[in-house]
């Protein structure tokens, strides 16, 4: 059996990450959409945040935005609020720092973070 901690991060053959937000007091469990409320989200069409404020993702090393999904995982991807879309992290990151005007560092007690990530190979 292989140890999964000594495989290096660049080992990921890709990652999917359909979605990410932060949410900060979303009063309503009836929110028109899943974003709703969001201080950032990003569906990797492009580094652009599409929620309020434009916390664009800066790209170290090899990301590929906009790669399509196909079949299920397409559907699946555009019934939960995404665009069918993904970044491919081949050793690379996208990194986000503190957001547009610091707007990444949340205050208070509780914070949601909604992420989906594949990482094939591993």
């Amino acid at each position: 059996m292989s140890d999964r901690r000594s495989r290096p991060v660049g080992r990921w053959a890709w990652c999917t990450l359909l979605a990410a937000a932060l949410t900060a007091g979303v009063s309503s469990a009836r929110a028109a959409g899943v974003f709703d409320g969001a201080v950032a989200a990003w569906h990797f069409s492009d580094p652009n945040d599409s929620a309020g404020k434009n916390s664009a993702l800066a790209a170290h090393g090899d990301v590929r935005w906009r790669v399509a999904l196909t079949g299920q995982q397409r559907r699946a991807s555009v019934q939960r609020g995404g665009d069918g879309r993904v970044a491919e992290l081949r050793g690379g990151c996208a990194l986000a720092g503190q957001g547009a005007d610091g707007e990444l560092n949340p205050a208070g007690e509780a914070m949601t973070l909604c992420i989906r990530l594949r990482a094939p190979g591993c």
